[in-house]
């Protein structure tokens, strides 16, 4: 009776095991050349009091949209600031660090706040998955047209070179 028992036990066992799928490593993922191909901005319109997304991507500086972000092996990387450039004094590279973190929904990215529009480190959720493009929405702290604080939200998304 005992075998019988500890058969059946055993075979409910082995039928309950899943095999646990993995997912893909967002890190990995990540790796590569990356350069904008959309952007949105939402911040808070005063005259409606309420939130306004705009395509942004039209009204970027030229010299935004020719910058490649690289993401590298061993969290790694630069931003190289292409040939249009924003200011007369700015230099070509900057060298970054970046991890995936809060598991893999928030990509920060250090030292890199020309390519991200200000923030430095750049903390952002990843929308969506990672392939061939991706997409991250952060916040920024800016000024409004009557010089008032304003938080503003973008989203970019990255398409890979």
């Amino acid at each position: 009776m005992r075998s019988i028992v500890l058969l059946s036990f055993l075979a409910l066992a082995v039928t309950a095991c899943k095999k646990e799928t993995s997912l893909p490593d967002k890190a990995a993922q990540l790796r590569g050349k990356w350069k904008i191909s959309s952007s949105k901005r939402t911040s808070f319109y005063f005259y409606t009091q309420r939130d306004t997304t705009v395509d942004w991507f039209p009204k970027l500086p030229v010299c935004y949209k020719d910058d490649i972000l690289t993401l590298r092996e061993g969290f790694t990387g630069e931003v190289f600031y292409g040939a249009v450039s924003c200011t007369p004094a700015e230099q070509n590279i900057d060298e970054i660090t970046w991890q995936v973190i809060q598991r893999d929904t928030v990509l920060e990215v250090n030292n890199a706040k020309r390519f991200f529009f200000g923030t430095d480190p750049m903390r952002g959720v990843l929308v969506g998955d990672v392939s061939n493009t991706f997409t991250i929405r952060y916040k920024n702290n800016e000024v409004d047209s009557f010089n008032r604080p304003e938080l503003v939200t973008y989203e970019n998304t990255y398409t890979r070179q």
